[in-house]
């Protein structure tokens, strides 16, 4: 019995771990502002997918737009994936965006 306690308890740790190991996060949001002279974007986050461990996002974001394939606009609501442990104060690694039609 006790034995199968520990094995309980090191297989729930490692669970937790590989749920801090990092990875893409997804959220949908809402663009405030495009700054296409410094290529960044301003957003509201509006969901924010639950992961376990993941720290959760500013409520107003800020990213780089020089690596998405995806142009954004004012007003466009888009769901998107960032990396976790890329948050600064607001500005976080977002690496992927697909715009949502309405």
């Amino acid at each position: 019995m006790k034995k199968c306690l520990i094995f309980v308890i090191i297989l729930i740790l490692l669970v937790g771990l590989v749920g801090c190991a990092g990875g893409e996060i997804g959220f949908e949001g809402v663009v405030n502002r495009v700054e296409t002279e410094q290529n960044m974007a301003y957003a509201t986050v509006i969901k924010q997918h639950k992961e376990l461990f993941a720290p959760k996002l500013p409520e107003n974001i800020m990213f780089s737009t020089s690596g998405l394939d995806t142009e954004l606009k004012p007003g466009d609501r888009f769901k998107g994936d960032y990396l976790s442990g890329t948050i600064d104060g607001q500005s976080v690694r977002v690496i992927c965006v697909i715009v949502l039609s309405d």
